[in-house]
């Protein structure tokens, strides 16, 4: 401090002392901080103040105690407050693959090495792209045979080797070029929950689970090995709490199963054996907590004409780009303020939220409903823009 100055008028008791930086002017009812008594603690001992020593004691306690018991909340609620954002503007988009092919809902976008494989609803087939977003092949074709789709493909996972596409009824293999090599039989419904790792073992999220489990393992035959992943804790109504613990599954680096919930903002990292290593609740998150509160709001006005994961669903999408797994935020209300896709980097290893991205088109407009997103070999981020029906291209 600079020293004492006198306030206008101050009260009867009080003193006042003006801060270095600004105008603005403190006071006191406290004779330690007069101008004679504004002094270090060891200079009140020597005077002998020891009223003022055991007043300033208690202040100093008191600081120390307020800013561990703040540190302390922060370390136990696990907010992580400092996570930049930051605002993709996308250097290009497509309206149509190739020349003239127009898509109605693209669904799901998969990468490996040049070829991009892609699920279109209402097309009874995966389509095969170039980098440049040209048809060069199909899998599969509309039909009731083993190599057909009865339905279009509702969900998809591409390895090194394979190609695993769910149509509801049954779960298809094919080669990358689109060879046929077997089908196994669902004993039930899934959708988002669906991962395959470098062995061909299948790892499903049903919807309708009856086990006290989420996660159910499959070997490359379709035979359960494996049910594991506890039940995410729930509220809101009873009647919406089944599709409540049904994650979004992606295997990591032939070692890892990395899951967040559907409904539930719970990241968890499993070994390929169901082994729990890491776990991170990510449900008070400032990124997460409007549109989690627009889903409990939206299950209140649930009626039968609803899907009940669209009411509750938070987290559409996840991929692993760069050791880093990405996690889409789903759109929310426009007239909640919510209805903004949000792009979560969470490290792989420590499950921390890193960074967060606002999409937005190439005239800075944020993007209000991605169905689909993947990493390029290039480095970029490929998203299906449902709103508009336009691929966007972004440099992470």
């Amino acid at each position: 401090m600079d020293g004492t100055t006198s306030a206008r008028n101050p009260a009867a008791g009080m003193y006042c002392v003006r801060l270095p930086r600004g105008s603005r002017t403190r006071c006191w009812a406290d004779e330690s901080f007069s101008k004679e008594g504004n002094r270090s603690v060891l200079s009140l001992v020597l005077t002998g103040n020891v009223q003022a020593v055991l007043r300033r004691c208690r202040a100093y306690l008191g600081t120390i105690f307020l800013t561990a018991l703040v540190c302390g909340l922060a370390a136990c609620s696990g907010r992580n407050t400092t996570v930049p954002v930051t605002k993709l503007v996308a250097h290009s988009y497509a309206i149509s693959l190739g020349a003239d092919r127009f898509v109605k809902t693209v669904w799901g976008i998969a990468t490996h090495g040049d070829t991009i494989f892609m699920i279109d609803e209402g097309t009874h087939h995966i389509l095969c792209l170039n980098t440049e977003l040209d048809v060069i092949g199909t899998i599969g074709q509309s039909g009731p045979g083993p190599a057909e789709f009865s339905q279009w493909p509702h969900n998809f996972y591409v390895t090194k080797n394979s190609v695993h596409a769910f149509d509801y009824t049954s779960l298809k293999v094919f080669s990358h070029q689109g060879e046929y090599k077997r089908t196994i039989q669902m004993p039930f419904r899934a959708w988002e929950g669906l991962a395959v790792d470098s062995e061909e073992n299948v790892f499903l999220s049903p919807i309708f689970g009856n086990s006290e489990s989420s996660i159910v393992k499959l070997d490359s035959s379709g035979t359960v090995v494996n049910n594991f992943g506890d039940l995410l804790a729930t509220e809101g109504p009873s009647r919406l709490r089944w599709p409540k613990s049904q994650r979004v599954l992606v295997v990591v680096n032939q070692q890892y199963l990395m899951t967040i919930g559907l409904a539930v903002p719970v990241v968890e990292k499993y070994s390929l054996n169901g082994e729990l290593i890491a776990r991170n609740d990510l449900s008070q998150e400032r990124f997460f907590m409007r549109r989690l509160s627009y889903a409990y709001e939206r299950e209140k006005d649930y009626s039968s004409d609803d899907m009940p994961i669209s009411v509750t669903m938070v987290a559409a999408k996840a991929s692993v780009i760069d050791d880093m797994f990405y996690v889409l935020i789903t759109q929310g209300s426009p007239q909640k303020d919510v209805r903004q896709n949000t792009l979560l980097a969470i490290d792989i290893e420590t499950l921390k939220l890193e960074r967060a991205y606002e999409l937005s088109d190439r005239e800075g407009e944020p993007l209000r409903w991605v169905t689909a997103f993947a990493g390029m070999p290039s480095g970029e981020l490929l998203v299906y823009h449902n709103s508009d029906g336009v691929f966007y291209r972004y440099r992470l």
